[in-house]
């Protein structure tokens, strides 16, 4: 749930006025605090935002799903279930490739009416209240996310030393993610 994910950032942020908040409320609209409630939308604005740059500049957040074409041989990116930023590969239930062309709102495969197992990277849902759910892929930690969302909340409070200590420390972490996994790869390979 997001608002476990909040909790983190905030005992980060070392707010408790914001603390109590999530914790006594389960939507934006009861917090009758503007301060409070500006800040907690803030704290969500800057998830989305850090997620999205994740998925994009870092991490491969890659999933396959069957959909079944449209009357048209469409496959529209509105019935997917995440928001795709990259098609990799469109195959038959048998998992042998097929010929597809993509347009700005939907994938042309082969025929209409027609299971296909689509593969695509994708930025995870948008969070909209402290109340959501919230699914990270299975290769990204809650801490990276963390540094980063605080990251871009102390920037926005004109606190740019603290920004850039919680910036690096969001570095770091994705850079110890990647080196550890990149030896584990050369160890296997050099025995």
């Amino acid at each position: 749930m997001f608002k476990n994910f909040l909790k983190r950032c905030i005992l980060i942020l070392n707010r408790s006025d914001l603390l109590d908040a999530v914790e006594n409320y389960n939507h934006l609209i009861d917090i009758e605090d503007t301060q409070i409630r500006n800040d907690l939308l803030r704290l969500i604005s800057f998830y989305n935002f850090t997620m999205e740059a994740t998925a994009e500049h870092y991490f491969d957040f890659i999933t396959t799903e069957l959909i079944t074409s449209n009357i048209d041989s469409q496959i529209p990116y509105y019935t997917l279930v995440n928001r795709a930023i990259k098609i990799l590969d469109v195959k038959n239930p048998l998992n042998k490739k097929v010929n597809f062309d993509l347009t700005p709102n939907y994938i042309i495969v082969e025929a209409p009416y027609r299971e296909y197992l689509v593969t695509y990277k994708y930025i995870p849902k948008v969070i909209k209240d402290i109340s959501d759910d919230m699914l990270l892929p299975k290769n990204i930690s809650k801490k990276i996310i963390a540094y980063g969302v605080v990251s871009e909340f102390f920037a926005s409070k004109n606190e740019f030393e603290a920004s850039e200590f919680w910036k690096n420390k969001f570095l770091y972490e994705i850079f110890k993610y990647k080196t550890k996994k990149e030896r584990l790869l050369k160890s296997t390979f050099i025995r």
